[in-house]
């Protein structure tokens, strides 16, 4: 299986241990393309047609503010904070998205998944393809 990671260089020794052959693609690549961009757009519209995505989304934006605070990032005002982790959530969507339309994928990740993307894949909204091909994997410390 071939793994394209997202910060590659940072955990090339990591690979190198488990014997996992990956490709370095940066997020800029990613996020600069078309079809993220339209994929993002589709996100919004979501966002305002339906409820459920539109709650999900605000309760991981309110997480994402929350850490962000807590690790001392300052913002000018609440809304401004609001504003740029809803861009930050629908982005990641957008890119795990993009992703998963290209090819099948493992996003290995310390956190939680969110709850917008559980939403999408419980396939009770109507949002875009490819997510599904992402297969989301929590690490954890021993």
């Amino acid at each position: 299986m071939q793994i394209r990671a997202i910060g590659f260089k940072r955990n090339k020794k990591i690979f190198d241990k488990v014997g996992v052959q990956a490709k370095f693609i940066r997020w800029n690549q990613w996020i600069e393309g078309d079809e993220t961009q339209y994929i993002h757009a589709q996100l919004k519209q979501l966002m305002e047609t339906d409820v459920k995505f539109k709650d999900a989304v605000f309760h991981d934006v309110k997480n994402y503010v929350e850490r962000q605070i807590h690790k001392g990032k300052v913002f000018a005002t609440r809304q401004e904070a609001y504003k740029k982790a809803t861009d930050c959530i629908l982005e990641k969507i957008a890119v795990n998205t993009c992703m998963g339309r290209r090819f099948e994928h493992i996003k290995l990740y310390p956190s939680t998944q969110n709850k917008s993307s559980k939403l999408i894949l419980s396939g009770k909204i109507n949002a875009p393809y490819g997510l599904h091909r992402q297969h989301y994997v929590k690490l954890t410390e021993r």
